[in-house]
């Protein structure tokens, strides 16, 4: 069976996105396809009571270690990846939870023996201008790493930085997620000490190692809203939505709820659809690609 995993640990706004991005799943019919299993990963089960999904119960300790030894919080998604690789044989893929699904499910799963999923190609470290890329791109200029074995990698200080809000892989290239692991282990004590927030190592290290499969894209299947200004004032009225639909039920529940689902105004669409145009011919364009 294919399956779909969430992260969802602590108490905040996260959870009841997850619950939301949850619905807006159910929204679909199961497809030609068939219904993935929907798992959650979390401490507090009784988060995601009632909306038909498997848990997998974490404790204190096991959150900790995941985060390895310096305490990286984003390590626990790759540890997340990893775990479910194991306990799910098959096609699994990990959906963040500021997410929701414009597409079935069931057609993220197109992924096997070398070929796998991320969110979105974003930009190359030195394209998008961004400061985080860019001192990111400063730490792989400045040094070296290995894979596993100890050989060296050639990792470009203008590398392609994928978005990792949707991340699919089959049990088969389960062994990338490891190399996953131990490049983030080697990069997170560089740039955790950087004047600014480089946190998304994970995605960079992520978007690394899949290359070596074929990536297929998702942000056609799932929208994934992390720009702030989307999901900042989305998190105000995220608590009263999901409270005015608790007696509806569970299909007309997720119609109404994706009704008030996030969306990004027309002119930043229309930025990035002209960026991804540019780039589609070659052309180098400053700023990230997103689905918002």
């Amino acid at each position: 069976m294919n399956t779909i995993i969430y992260l969802s640990y602590g108490i905040g706004p996260h959870v009841q996105e997850t619950v939301f991005s949850i619905a807006s799943a159910r929204r679909f019919a199961v497809d030609r396809q068939g219904a993935p299993r929907i798992v959650v990963y979390t401490e507090n089960p009784a988060d995601f009571a009632g909306l038909g999904v498997e848990i997998v119960r974490l404790d204190a300790r096991t959150l900790d270690a995941w985060q390895g030894p310096d305490a990286y919080t984003h390590r626990r998604k790759t540890m997340t990846m990893i775990d479910a690789l194991v306990r799910f044989p098959g096609a699994v893929v990990f959906v963040d939870c500021d997410t929701y699904f414009l597409r079935p499910p069931g057609e993220l799963f197109d992924i096997g023996a070398g070929r796998s999923r991320l969110h979105i190609l974003e930009a190359r470290l030195l394209e998008s201008g961004t400061a985080t890329d860019r001192a990111l791109s400063d730490v792989i200029a400045q040094h070296r790493f290995h894979d596993i074995s100890g050989g060296t990698l050639d990792i470009s200080p203008d590398a392609a930085m994928w978005n990792s809000g949707v991340l699919g892989l089959h049990t088969i290239d389960a062994s990338l997620m490891d190399e996953v692991l131990n490049l983030i282990d080697q990069m997170w004590p560089l740039v955790k000490c950087a004047p600014i927030d480089v946190h998304h190592v994970e995605q960079f290290a992520t978007g690394y190692f899949l290359q070596r499969t074929a990536i297929s894209e998702s942000h056609h299947i799932v929208y994934h809203y992390w720009p702030e200004s989307i999901r900042v004032p989305f998190r105000k009225r995220l608590p009263a939505l999901l409270a005015s639909v608790t007696d509806v039920a569970p299909p007309e529940r997720a119609k109404l709820l994706y009704s008030a689902r996030p969306r990004a105004d027309y002119l930043p669409r229309l930025k990035i659809g002209v960026r991804t145009g540019l780039r589609r011919l070659g052309l180098r364009v400053p700023g990230t690609r997103s689905s918002a």
